[in-house]
């Protein structure tokens, strides 16, 4: 799905400040305190167009100033699209009233959604502008918390005649008629599984504290990744739902975001759901303080470990669920993401509820959903309640789901899978 823009933006556009490249990086002017980086990894993964125009929308809004007179903030992008000669790391900035783009550093041609190159460009980043308060946009495609290569190649456990299990594929599902307009963490080649990035590898990867990060990618609203990240940011903003190629509103979610603090990325939620309830599509965004967690992890485990459980550890409560009444964030038949809280209201004690809703609340800062989730027009499925993350629900069809899920800190935390 491509933005459009009015008349009056594209001729405002020619007006605009004027711009220039620099390729040799000018030596820092002077000590930045905040800096933001939008690291876009969109090579071979049909998001192309769209961060073409990402890149635009970043020099039509806000841009920091030369670091002097007061300015203390830096605004970073690493791209890596097939429209670009090679993946580089750039430096976005205002000086004598123009747009100026810095080149840092070039990189050879590499995949940009392994976590060994994300944390080299974090390092990069941090080495030309060592700074105290910092802010990590990730945008690509994503799968949420499934291992590589599930989302596209499902598999599930089936018992034979003689008690065997064995594993197979999913029942193959028609082509997706909206492949392209969705933003399906990962997929930096959709042929190529290896170039997916695992939560826990993402986590792990990571050498520096942020103020807060954001996924501008699909499914990464999950309970499971937010509560991987705890340690590493403060606040974290994401998407249940698969998001638009169209992403964030670049031109108006950037200076917000500089704030650094609840308010900043609270406002920042609040535009892009604005942005995407004004064109009547599908959208759902989040805000959570991962300092507030660890509560909802213990509330949780009171409810998990005191669920009746049979001789394999399958919970009966949610064996006997019925599924397709759980609100979920999915399409394509990927029921791997549904509301967190939806699931626990239906195995829970009114009390135990109770106490999991009011931790929830001092953990969720702000969270929006559509009534419905729509791709061309079309309504895909109907949003009835959002709490603002979606979970696993734990299913003996997906031995392998469950057996990966055993990895994450969440599970750890909560028992919601045992072995």
């Amino acid at each position: 799905m491509k933005r459009f823009y009015s008349i009056i933006t594209i001729i405002a556009a020619l007006f605009t400040l004027a711009s220039c490249n620099q390729d040799t990086p000018v030596p820092p002017e002077g000590e930045a305190s905040k800096s933001i980086l939008v690291y876009i990894a969109a090579y071979k993964n049909s998001l192309a167009t769209a961060v073409s125009a990402d890149i635009e929308e970043i020099k039509q809004g806000y841009v920091p100033g030369y670091l002097t007179g007061g300015e203390d903030k830096v605004l970073l992008v690493y791209l890596d699209s097939e429209r670009e000669e090679c993946p580089t790391l750039c430096r976005y900035y205002k000086k004598d009233m123009a747009l100026v783009i810095d080149t840092l550093k070039k990189y050879p041609h590499q995949n940009s959604a392994s976590a060994e190159v994300l944390a080299t460009v974090i390092n990069d980043a941090e080495s030309f502008f060592p700074v105290k308060q910092r802010g990590l946009i990730l945008s690509s495609h994503g799968t949420g918390w499934l291992p590589k290569g599930f989302y596209s190649n499902p598999t599930e456990s089936v018992t034979a005649p003689d008690g065997s299990v064995f594993l197979r594929p999913a029942p193959a599902q028609m082509e997706d008629p909206y492949a392209d307009m969705v933003k399906t963490w990962g997929l930096h080649d959709r042929y190529n599984a290896k170039a997916e990035m695992e939560i826990c590898d993402l986590c792990a990867c990571l050498p520096f504290h942020y103020d807060f990060i954001a996924f501008d990618a699909c499914l990464m609203g999950g309970i499971e990744t937010v509560y991987q990240l705890r340690d590493k940011c403060d606040f974290v903003m994401s998407s249940a739902a698969e998001i638009l190629t169209d992403g964030y509103p670049y031109d108006t979610v950037i200076e917000p975001f500089f704030k650094m603090d609840e308010d900043g990325v609270v406002a920042a939620a609040d535009i892009y759901y604005t942005y995407y309830e004004y064109i009547d599509t599908g959208a759902t965004i989040s805000v959570f303080k991962t300092s507030e967690l660890a509560e909802v992890a213990e509330k949780s485990r009171a409810v998990f470990s005191s669920l009746e459980r049979d001789g394999e550890g399958t919970a009966y409560k949610i064996e006997g669920l019925p599924m397709d009444k759980v609100q979920g964030y999915f399409r394509m038949g990927r029921h791997y993401f549904y509301d967190y809280l939806d699931l626990m209201e239906r195995i829970s004690t009114p009390e135990q509820y109770a106490e999991l809703c009011a931790a929830w609340d001092r953990a969720c800062r702000f969270k929006a959903a559509t009534p419905e989730y729509k791709l061309g027009g079309h309504t895909e499925f109907r949003i009835k309640r959002f709490c603002g993350l979606s979970t696993y629900i734990s299913n003996p069809r997906h031995s392998k789901l469950d057996s990966f899920y055993l990895g994450f800190d969440w599970n750890k935390a909560v028992g919601m899978v045992v072995e």
